[in-house]
């Protein structure tokens, strides 16, 4: 399985504009977006029966730095970086 970004950037990372962590004054829930999303893709992808690679073109930051480091071979662009 090849994973990789389109355009620039490989991934941006977490919407912070999403309403589970936009900054509004209210406690927002994160272990629940973890949860629902982010744990459930790390396992399947730590499950595959083939390898995971990450192809990062560019920026791979946050979730998406994280994303690419949890597949089994991460290859990266001269100009890619991690943040």
């Amino acid at each position: 399985v090849l994973i990789t970004g389109a355009g620039r950037a490989f991934s941006a990372g977490q919407d912070l504009a999403d309403p589970l962590v936009a900054p509004d004054g209210s406690p927002k829930d994160i272990g629940l977006m973890l949860e629902h999303h982010y744990i459930p893709l790390a396992l399947r992808l730590r499950s595959m029966p083939v390898p995971v690679v990450a192809a990062v073109n560019g920026v791979a930051a946050g979730a998406g730095a994280n994303l690419a480091l949890g597949c089994d071979l991460v290859l990266a662009a001269e100009g890619a970086s991690f943040i």
